[in-house]
């Protein structure tokens, strides 16, 4: 075992919310990471079985005991990354499957990431396999270490905290709010949840955009963008500010980056028509749609790229479209899809630009506001790069300890 950690210290680069974020910060305990190296067989991978088994080991404290300090929970999920692996015996699959059974006994789910194509048919050819898809699945095979983890939070915060069900509650009270409701202020409402999250005060300046924008409602699976399945041109593109739902961005592993500045490659999606950047925040100078209007999904679902990985998740508090008017259009802007009924406010870029040549100082707010919420997600990149030095360059561990050790060591 090269590394041990949990989601305390460790955390995937996907946009959450403020509320989500803080609660995994405090919950992350409920995953496990073990980082795994060099070759593995039967003698080397027992010592794996030991660090499982100290996860799920009742605590030693009994009812006559006071209990002076937090005891770490058993995990739903663990994570076992195979990365530096550079081989396995077939000796050590009998240690995985006992890991496997150990970990569906506690109702947990075993993550097994970075496994090479011989790696993955080792453990198939052993019996250790993914579970079916249409039962809860145990055992899972993923690409790398930060997809396991987005995943991993992604069930916790699904099944433990109840996100979906909570959103879906939160927009039919928006629904219910807004047809009670003589004027429609969901633009309003999306800028004060940004104000709310990130500390800041821009709702009442950036409200003046309302007459500028439009509405954009989509239902769960639906793409954003027309060239993906969904509602919205490419040529309509601009920022979209979320009154109620959850959006996630996927994006194609395998869609290569050039060294040359610009927007090349969303130049060339969007066609010859689109100007280039001459410092005007409006500068993709897009069609834009009727200010006003409403765009209606009713298709539900997209063909998804086999190479395509989730790039963001992210809700209320946050404005699809931030980074890539504030750079001048991203190479590769990927594929937004809503998770939940969504309800969007699209402002284009053209509409900004037109509002630049009328009151500059109201697009100064706007690229103030976009600029804080990049910052916010550099921050996140910034801590993965942290947790990858500290994977590479952590020493060997030598033996597991158990969960009331591990409490009392946080305590101090």
């Amino acid at each position: 075992v090269k590394f041990n950690s949990n989601g305390q210290s460790l955390r995937s680069t996907i946009e959450r919310s403020n509320r989500d974020a803080l609660w995994l910060d405090q919950n992350g305990d409920l995953m496990q990471v073990l980082v795994l190296q060099n070759f593995l067989f039967f003698g080397n991978a027992s010592s794996l079985s030991n660090y499982i088994s100290t996860m799920f080991e009742d605590s030693p404290i009994t009812n006559n005991t006071a209990i002076k300090y937090y005891i770490p929970p058993k995990p739903k999920y663990v994570i076992i990354d195979m990365t530096i692996v550079t081989g396995m015996d077939t000796s050590a699959v009998d240690v995985f499957a006992e890991i496997s059974s150990l970990c569906e006994a506690n109702t947990c789910t075993v993550f097994f990431a970075g496994l090479t194509q011989k790696l993955q048919s080792t453990l198939l050819f052993g019996g250790v396999r993914p579970s079916s898809s249409g039962s809860y699945r145990y055992v899972r095979f993923l690409p790398d270490l930060e997809t396991a983890l987005g995943k991993a939070e992604d069930g916790l915060l699904e099944n433990v905290l109840n996100i979906k069900e909570k959103d879906i509650k939160k927009a039919d009270i928006r629904r219910r709010e807004r047809l009670m409701s003589d004027a429609d202020d969901g633009f309003l409402h999306a800028l004060l949840q940004i104000d709310e999250q990130h500390d800041c005060d821009f709702a009442s300046d950036l409200d003046a955009f309302r007459p500028y924008t439009s509405v954009v409602e989509l239902q769960p699976g639906q793409s954003l963008f027309e060239s993906s399945g969904g509602l919205v041109d490419e040529s309509e593109r601009g920022l979209f500010f979320i009154e109620f739902g959850l959006m996630k961005v996927e994006r194609n592993s395998s869609y290569s980056t050039t060294r040359s500045g610009g927007f090349g490659s969303l130049r060339r999606r969007l066609g010859p028509n689109v100007a280039s950047s001459n410092g005007s925040i409006g500068h993709l100078n897009a069609r834009a749609p009727r200010a006003g209007g409403t765009y209606v999904a009713k298709r539900t679902s997209i063909v998804r790229d086999a190479h395509s990985f989730r790039l963001a998740r992210f809700g209320p508090g946050w404005v699809v479209g931030a980074i890539e008017g504030a750079s001048g259009g991203m190479r590769n802007p990927g594929v937004h899809i809503a998770v939940t009924p969504c309800r969007l406010h699209h402002l284009p870029y053209s509409n900004i630009e037109q509002v630049e040549t009328e009151n500059p100082s109201l697009v100064l707010h706007l690229f103030k506001m976009m600029s804080l919420l990049s910052a916010r997600r550099q921050e996140v990149t910034i801590d993965q790069l942290a947790t990858l030095h500290s994977i590479i360059n952590s020493p060997a561990l030598t033996k597991p300890m158990s969960r009331a050790t591990m409490g009392a060591l946080q305590s101090v």
